[in-house]
Order: C-alpha cells, then structure tokens, then sequence
C-alpha cells in the first residue's frame, strides 16, 4: 500500500476532499468519511464500478465512535477478517477497509479497484532459471521480478486532505 499511497499522494489528477481539520477524532471522523465518499466521482457508480475507503484501524473506530454515539439506535455492524476491520459507511454503500500502513496517520483514501493494478516494471528486471540437477533427476526453477502497484486515471481517486494539519 505504501507504494500506492506514495503515487496517489503525488498524481496531481488524484481528487482531494479538503476537510478544515487538524486531526481525526471521534467527533469528526464520521463526517471526513461522508465527505470523502461525497467526493467520488458518480460516473464510478454509474457504471456499476466497486469502490472502496481505505484508512487505518484508529481512523476506522473513530468513524464508528462518531456514528454510534450520534446514532444510538442505528449502530455500525463491522466484521474483522485477519488483520482487517471493514463495515459498510452509513448512509452510502460503500465499504470502509482498514490497512496496517494507514493506522494513526489520519488518511484516507477512495479507490476504485478496477483501476489498480499489480504488475512488473520491464522485462530487463525479470529473470527466469530453470536447472536440471543429473545427480537428483530435479529441476529446479528460480524466478525474480520486481512487483509494482500502479493505478490508471487518477481523476476517479479520492483522497482525504486535512487543511489544518
């Protein structure tokens, strides 16, 4: 993810929602979420595309922290997959994912997933062997590449900027 927070923070095509806060905290994470997927252009779901937030695990329980205590009778329903908390943002349909390498660092990021890739830099940074061993009646193959993250029209990411920080 640091790479492709790296290239979002930097694709100068890459939405921002400005939220005129410092920090995020239990009575303003909510509202930066609603903003952020505000911020998303409608073409995306227009065309059926899936979209996710991701942010780490503080941020995500401060959303929750913010939603809960503002709506006592409507409560976020999360679930925890390994290392991940996610549940559906309120009031939208789309789902907040939390990351290990966003925790504590008040960022938040809308992606539409089928505009993020993996893939390898060149060919020249590519190697395949394959030896036989006569002795053991093995063959031994040894493969080494370069794996990237990279993303196509940045113009279709959000991502959430705090103007007082």
């Amino acid at each position: 993810m640091n790479g492709l927070r790296h290239r979002l923070v930097n694709d100068a095509d890459v939405l921002t929602y400005d939220a005129a806060d410092a920090t995020m905290t239990d009575s303003n994470a909510y509202t930066q979420a609603y903003g952020v997927y505000k911020a998303i252009p409608a073409e995306l779901f227009d065309n059926g595309m899936e979209v996710a937030i991701y942010t780490g695990r503080t941020e995500a329980q401060k959303i929750i922290a913010q939603w809960n205590t503002s709506n006592p009778y409507d409560r976020i329903v999360f679930t925890e997959e390994g290392a991940s908390l996610s549940f559906v943002l309120p009031q939208t349909s789309v789902k907040v994912v939390t990351l290990p390498e966003l925790n504590g660092k008040s960022e938040m990021y809308a992606i539409p997933l089928a505009l993020v890739f993996l893939g390898v830099d060149s060919p020249e940074d590519m190697s395949f062997d394959v030896k036989y061993n006569e002795y053991t009646d093995q063959l031994k193959a040894e493969a080494s590449f370069r794996l990237g993250i990279a993303h196509v029209w940045g113009q279709y990411f959000v991502r959430l900027h705090l103007l007082n920080s």
